[in-house]
C-alpha cells in the first residue's frame, strides 16, 4: 500500500514539473560571438537582470563567428543554432548582432513560432525581411555619431581630420556604410580602411603620421596574422601594437577598445540593446500586439575611459563624461 502511494506520488509530482515546465515560456538568446566577448557578456547581464527566472526559461546559443569569420564556418553555425531552435521549440528568439540574423533568424520570418526580437541589428530591417513581419521586431544598433563629435571637440579642440580603422568582417562593412553617409562636420574623415591583416594595419598606422589628428577604431578582431595564414590576432595586441607605436591618440565605438588598453570610447549601449527586447517580451505577455511595438533604433551611449591613457594623452575630460563612466562602472585604471 505504502509503495504504492509512493509510485502515484513520483508520478503526479513529474506530471506536476512537467506541466509547469510546458507552461513557461521559452526565450532563446542567439548570440553571433562567444560568451567571453565584452559585448556579449554586457547584453547577457542585463538580460538574466530583466527576464525573471520564475516565469520563463532562457536559453544561450553561441555562433563564435567573431573568433570564426570564414563564410563556411558561419553557414555551418547558422545551421547548428536552426537545429537548436528546432529541437528546443522556443516562443521567442533575441537574435544579436547580423550574423545570428543573417544565418538564423531570417529563415523564421513570417512563422507563427518563434517570434523574433532582434538586437545589435547594424544592417538594415529589410535586409533580413524584418519590415512588414508578422513575427519580428526589435532595435537596430547605430553608432552615436554626434556624441563622438561632440566629445573630440572636448578633448582634442583643435583635431579636425581623422582616420576610421577596422577589420574587414561584415560588421564592419555595414559600419563604413553607415559612417560614409553620416555628416561628420566639423570633423572630416580623411581615409575609412577595412584591412585584411596584421601587416597592413601596422603600415597604415605608422603612414598615419602627421596626416590625421585621431583614430577612430571601430572593430578590429578578425586581423590575421598574414596573407599567409589564417591565425587571427588577438584585438588585444592590435591594440597594444597600435598605442605602442602611434603618439596619434585614438577613440573607440564600443567597451572592447578600452578593455583592450583604448584610451576611451563613446560606445553604443548593450543595456539598450538588452532593454529594449526584454521590454517587449514582457510587453507581449501581458497582452500587448508585437504589431504595437516599433522597431527602435539606438537612443542611448555609454562612455568607457581608461584614466592611465587619459593622463598620458594630458586630455581634459568635462566631469559629465567621467561620471557617466563611473555610474556605469565603466572606468578602467590602468
Amino acid at each position: 500500500m505504502q509503495k504504492s502511494f509512493l509510485y502515484i506520488f513520483i508520478i503526479a509530482f513529474i506530471a506536476f514539473i512537467a506541466f509547469v515546465t510546458s507552461s513557461r515560456n521559452r526565450i532563446l538568446v542567439i548570440h553571433s560571438y562567444h560568451p567571453e566577448y565584452q559585448w556579449t557578456k554586457e547584453i547577457n547581464d542585463q538580460i538574466n537582470r530583466l527576464l525573471p527566472s520564475s516565469d520563463i526559461d532562457l536559453s544561450y546559443h553561441y555562433m563564435d563567428t567573431k573568433r570564426n569569420p570564414d563564410k563556411e564556418f558561419k553557414e555551418k553555425a547558422g545551421e547548428e543554432a536552426r537545429r537548436v531552435i528546432s529541437e528546443w521549440n522556443p516562443d521567442f528568439i533575441i537574435p544579436v548582432d547580423d550574423n545570428a540574423q543573417e544565418y538564423v533568424a531570417k529563415y523564421y520570418v513570417g512563422r507563427a513560432r518563434p517570434i523574433i526580437i532582434f538586437t545589435g541589428v547594424n544592417a538594415s530591417a529589410e535586409r533580413y525581411g524584418y519590415v512588414g513581419a508578422k513575427n519580428a521586431t526589435g532595435i537596430l544598433e547605430r553608432t552615436p555619431v554626434n556624441s563622438i563629435i561632440e566629445v573630440m571637440q572636448h578633448c582634442f579642440p583643435n583635431a579636425k581630420k581623422f582616420i576610421h580603422l577596422s577589420d574587414s568582417s561584415i560588421t564592419s562593412e555595414l559600419i563604413h556604410n553607415e559612417y560614409h553617409h553620416k555628416d561628420w562636420s566639423p570633423l572630416v574623415c580623411t581615409k575609412a580602411l577595412m584591412i585584411d591583416t596584421f601587416e597592413e594595419w601596422k603600415k597604415e598606422v605608422l603612414a598615419a603620421e602627421g596626416k590625421a589628428d585621431f583614430f577612430l577604431y571601430t572593430h578590429y578582431h578578425t586581423i590575421k596574422r598574414s596573407k599567409e595564414s589564417n591565425e587571427i590576432v588577438p584585438p588585444k595586441e592590435v591594440i597594444q601594437w597600435s598605442i605602442k607605436n602611434t603618439k596619434i591618440p585614438g577613440i573607440g565605438n564600443w567597451g572592447f577598445f578600452v578593455k583592450d588598453g583604448g584610451m576611451m570610447s563613446i560606445a553604443v549601449s548593450a543595456q539598450e540593446q538588452a532593454d529594449i527586447p526584454c521590454d517587449y517580451i514582457k510587453k507581449y505577455l501581458k497582452g500587448t500586439p508585437l504589431s504595437s511595438l516599433p522597431v527602435m533604433t539606438t537612443k542611448k551611449y555609454s562612455v568607457y575611459l581608461n584614466r592611465h591613457r587619459i593622463r598620458q594623452a594630458g586630455v581634459k575630460l568635462p566631469m559629465v563624461y567621467t561620471l557617466l563612466a563611473e555610474i556605469s562602472g565603466h572606468v578602467v585604471e590602468k
